[in-house]
């Protein structure tokens, strides 16, 4: 009986595979990169910073971890020879790293403007103590701007830098060499005719 369960089970989690590609991976992975980025524009008080991480930051960790699960078990339902084919052939893989330099640039940009409205809050508050008569280097960022302070601190944005920095579908990527695919040259050739029109620098990074 318990292994018609565990059958079973393994059976589904093989069709649930199934309905995954790396296409539609990719789709979610740069959905998921790109609503991160919108909430950090969206932040320009401490208001809108507890808004935005209840509604997206505080989400994004396990939304990652699904997705990279997903890619895993897409992995394993295929051979080597057809997840690589897969993945060259797919555009929207190859938007998804071409989209890598751009949304880290809006990343850096962002995360440069949310630290310099952090200074202004705790800027004011050390005003305010100062005023009251107190010790200005006693401000706290819990006074000052809690929902900022959390988005700010550790693990705040973790998984959406983690993302753009070492994401998982770039990992294995990057190992396709060493899988050791006969067919492998000539379907990295043919995926990067089809890059030719990105940048140096891109496809150094994807690649």
């Amino acid at each position: 009986m318990i292994k018609r369960v565990l059958l079973l089970l393994a059976l589904l989690l093989g069709a649930v595979g199934c309905t995954d590609t790396p296409d539609s991976l990719a789709r979610e992975y740069r959905n998921t990169t790109n609503e991160g980025l919108d909430a950090m524009m969206m932040v320009t008080s401490d208001r809108q910073a507890y808004r935005m991480n209840v509604r997206v930051f505080s989400t994004l960790r396990d939304r990652y971890d699904a997705l990279d699960k997903k890619l895993e078990l897409v992995r394993s339902n295929r051979t080597k020879k057809e997840f690589i084919t897969e993945i060259f052939a797919s555009d929207g893989v190859n938007l998804y790293f071409s989209e890598l330099e751009v949304n880290k640039q809006r990343y850096t940009l962002e995360i440069t403007r949310l630290r310099h409205l952090y200074g202004q809050y705790m800027d004011r508050e050390r005003k305010r103590l100062e005023d009251l008569g107190e010790d200005p280097e006693k401000a706290n960022e819990n006074d000052a701007c809690p929902n900022l302070a959390k988005i700010m601190g550790k693990g705040g944005l973790d998984s959406l830098r983690n993302q753009l920095t070492q994401p998982k579908l770039l990992q294995m990527v990057t190992q396709f060499g060493s899988w050791k695919v006969e067919e492998f040259t000539a379907l990295h050739k043919k995926m990067m005719d089809r890059r030719g029109s990105l940048n140096a620098v891109d496809v150094e990074l994807v690649w």
